[in-house]
């Protein structure tokens, strides 16, 4: 081969590899560059699922409303101090007394970042049948993510049991604009039981300022309420 050739056979080839080639990415559906694993990991924002703690159900519980309608609560903790889920899907059951399925609630809740979140299905309609257990998983593989909690902060818890009512100030000090946040509420008895659960929306929390949450309930409680616990469901 002369010369010319070669140097033309050079030329062709490094054409063909800067038009081909391309730098690693998290999206490629590849392991390569820095990552532990396909897309996750490293210099990817998504973490590799063997590097996170799975969530930790604590507890499970409905509660009656008003007749033939409850309401569906449970609680997670996520231990993973650094990273968060932005969309996990789960599912509630409620069963009778005979293990028989009288109904199913579908939806999806964030995780925050180091915190316990409360997740709330209300005006779950049973009919005349009355649930005995409760069912509550996540139905499938949860997508984790790098990120520290977000500085959101609920202050002047203000109950009033026998209006069956609470009302708490949230503050915001992420340093941005919050829209559509989360807020879970659970009301315990005196032997930190959990009686009540609701769930409500701030649309909106500009920077810096902070809003009022709101949370009633229709009919008298199962026990005295003692003590409310609020969590806001942030996210980075």
């Amino acid at each position: 081969m002369s010369t010319t050739g070669a140097i033309i056979l050079i030329v062709l080839a490094g054409s063909a590899y800067a038009i081909f080639w391309k730098s690693p990415s998290c999206s490629d559906g590849k392991q390569n560059g820095s990552e532990r694993g396909m897309d996750c990991g490293g210099a990817c924002q998504r973490i590799c699922k063997e590097d996170a703690r799975a969530p930790v159900v604590l507890w499970k519980r409905s509660f009656e409303v008003a007749g033939g309608v409850y309401s569906a609560a449970a609680f997670i903790e996520n231990n993973n101090k650094d990273s968060y889920v932005r969309s996990a899907p789960y599912t509630f059951k409620l069963f009778d007394a005979n293990n028989l399925l009288i109904a199913q609630r579908d939806g999806r809740t964030a995780l925050s970042p180091g915190r316990s979140t409360i997740v709330v299905e209300t005006g779950i309609g049973t009919g005349n049948r009355k649930p005995a257990h409760i069912f509550f998983e996540f139905t499938s593989e949860l997508r984790w993510e790098k990120g520290v909690l977000p500085r959101i902060e609920v202050n002047n818890i203000n109950p009033d049991f026998v209006q069956r009512k609470v009302t708490a100030e949230v503050h915001n000090n992420t340093g941005r604009e919050v829209r559509d946040l989360p807020i879970s509420i659970v009301l315990y008895s005196a032997n930190d039981t959990a009686i009540a659960a609701s769930q409500s929306t701030i649309g909106r929390i500009t920077k810096g300022s902070s809003e009022n949450v709101v949370f009633t309930w229709p009919n008298d409680f199962t026990s005295t309420p003692v003590r409310a616990e609020i969590i806001p469901i942030a996210l980075p």
